[in-house]
């Protein structure tokens, strides 16, 4: 009966001993050394300003209460000790693994590994689209005031490609950074923020957008070598070329992020309009000029041609800056 009791009263009460020794937070400061892993990156969503991700985070700090306790690396549940809490705030729909596990030594020294999986968010600018660069940004602060960050030694990206389509990614930098969580007045909270700058390939966008495109003002240009005395032959091309133009805006406008301002593709887009509607303006004044002087009219208009093709090259040096 006796040696009953006295299991039970263990069983109560072994637990809350546990917890309160060594699952409170200790009283003195606490480096937590945070390395991060970019494992993959597997989407851009422009429109979203979203990326879908998968890193792995490795932290280590030290509780000297645990020293002792374990003679050799051992692996507990991450509950039965105080841990640091750690935020990213660059997070949308980020999901850790089921492993809730780390390991401690001998002298107090733990280790954790989490792998995360899901959507992070980005700040974006698109004035250069299809030519731009954008920066994903993994920000990790701690809300708890006896933790201080520290970078790791742990490597911080892999060196094969990701398996996103479309992007060239850069080495990443991995920096102690102040992280302010304020919108009116500052809020500041030192945290670890680390950045990876991709590129888009814009060789699609290249052969799908400027490529039709420049065909399309090619064509146009091309009443500038018809006789001014046609004059349905002329209207006719300049017509169907923007008939197309207004076509192909519905293609652009499914691969251009909605946004408030103009992109690279936009302003060839329109730029291109405005030459198609020079090519139709040209067509109409020299066939006005061929009806009173024929040969007039013929030299206005091959002048009219070299001056269009010589605002196609403007226009790709622009663009193409």
């Amino acid at each position: 009966m006796f040696w009953r009791f006295l299991t039970i009263f263990i069983l109560i009460f072994s637990t809350p001993i546990w917890s309160v020794e060594y699952a409170t937070a200790p009283k003195e400061k606490v480096t937590v050394k945070l390395a991060m892993y970019l494992a993959d990156i597997f989407h851009i969503d422009d429109s979203q300003k979203s990326a879908q991700v998968k890193f792995f985070v490795r932290t280590e700090w030290k509780d000297k209460r645990l020293k002792g306790k374990y003679k050799k690396p051992t692996r507990i549940p991450i509950n039965e000790i105080w841990h640091p809490r750690i935020e990213i705030m660059s997070r949308r729909n980020l999901t850790p693994d089921s492993n809730k596990v780390v390991t401690v030594d001998k002298d107090g020294n733990i280790k954790r590994l989490v792998r995360f999986t899901g959507t992070i968010t980005f700040k974006a600018r698109y004035e250069d689209f299809p030519f731009d660069h954008q920066t994903l940004v993994f920000d990790f602060i701690t809300p708890n005031k006896e933790v201080v960050l520290e970078i790791g030694v742990f490597k911080a990206l892999r060196t094969r490609l990701f398996s996103i389509e479309g992007w060239v990614f850069g080495d990443g930098t991995f920096v102690e950074e102040d992280v302010d969580l304020g919108r009116d007045e500052p809020f500041i909270f030192k945290g670890l923020v680390m950045r990876i700058r991709g590129e888009r390939k814009s060789h699609f966008y290249l052969w799908k957008i400027f490529y039709p495109l420049t065909l399309i003002l090619l064509i146009a240009g091309a009443i500038f070598g018809i006789n001014p005395g046609q004059v349905p032959a002329r209207i006719s091309v300049t017509s169907v070329a923007t008939l197309t133009l207004v076509a192909y805006d519905f293609v652009i406008a499914g691969m251009v992020p909605t946004l408030s301002y103009l992109t690279v593709i936009d302003i060839f887009y329109f730029s291109s309009l405005g030459l198609v509607f020079f090519a139709f303006s040209g067509a109409v004044i020299t066939t006005y000029i061929g009806s009173k002087d024929m040969n007039l009219a013929i030299k206005i208009s091959h002048t009219l041609g070299a001056i269009f093709i010589m605002l196609i090259i403007v226009l790709y040096i622009v663009v193409l800056k």
